[in-house]
C-alpha cells in the first residue's frame, strides 16, 4: 500500500501497522475482512483488503508493487473479487470512492478532469456511481454554529480549515 501510495502522491490512509491488526483482530471473529492476493513465483504483485457488512462487500485497503503491468494484476484482482463475491450471495461490490468531480463529470458526461487513473479504472467495472453528500460540520448549539460561521468567513478561516484538515 505503501509503494501504491507513493505512485499516486498520497499518504497510506491506515495509522500504523498495529492499528491495521487491530483492526483485523476485531472483525476477523466475525468473518467480515479478508485479504485477496495476486503473486507471480510466490512474491505478492496486488492485494486487496475486503471488509464484508451483512450482504456488502466493500474493498477497502490495496497496494500494488507496480510489477507485471502488462498483465493487468489489478484488473484480475478486481474481477476475481467481483467473482467471489457473487458466488458468496453478496447483493452488492463498493469498489470504494472516486474523485467527486470526476464523477459528477461521469455522469454529466462532461470532459473528465485529469490526472483521475485510480476514478477511471474503477468506472471501466460498471456500476452505479452514488454522490455522497459534501463534508459538513454541525454543532447542536446555535452559539457553536454561529461562532464557526464567523470564524470561517474572518481572517482565521484558512488556519481553521488547515487545522481541521
Amino acid at each position: 500500500m505503501e509503494i501504491s501510495c507513493r505512485r499516486i502522491n498520497k499518504k497510506p490512509n491506515i495509522s500504523s501497522h498495529d492499528a491495521l491488526c487491530k483492526f483485523w483482530d476485531t472483525l476477523s471473529p466475525s468473518d467480515m475482512i479478508d485479504v485477496f492476493l495476486v503473486k507471480q513465483n510466490e512474491k505478492i504483485i496486488t492485494s486487496l483488503i475486503t471488509i464484508s457488512y451483512k450482504q456488502e462487500l466493500h474493498l477497502w485497503r490495496y497496494g500494488w508493487s507496480g510489477e507485471c503491468h502488462q498483465y493487468n494484476p489489478n484488473a484480475f484482482l478486481y474481477w476475481e473479487i467481483i467473482r467471489w463475491a457473487k458466488e458468496k450471495g453478496y447483493v452488492s461490490v463498493d469498489l470504494g470512492g472516486i474523485d467527486r468531480n470526476f464523477a459528477l463529470s461521469w455522469m454529466n458526461k462532461w470532459p473528465l478532469p485529469e490526472n483521475n487513473l485510480n476514478s477511471l479504472f474503477k468506472m471501466k467495472f460498471g456500476g452505479e456511481i452514488k454522490i455522497m453528500p459534501e463534508s459538513l460540520i454541525f454543532f447542536r448549539r446555535n452559539i457553536s454554529n454561529n461562532m464557526y460561521a464567523k470564524m470561517m468567513s474572518s481572517k482565521l478561516s484558512k488556519y481553521v480549515t488547515n487545522m481541521i484538515q
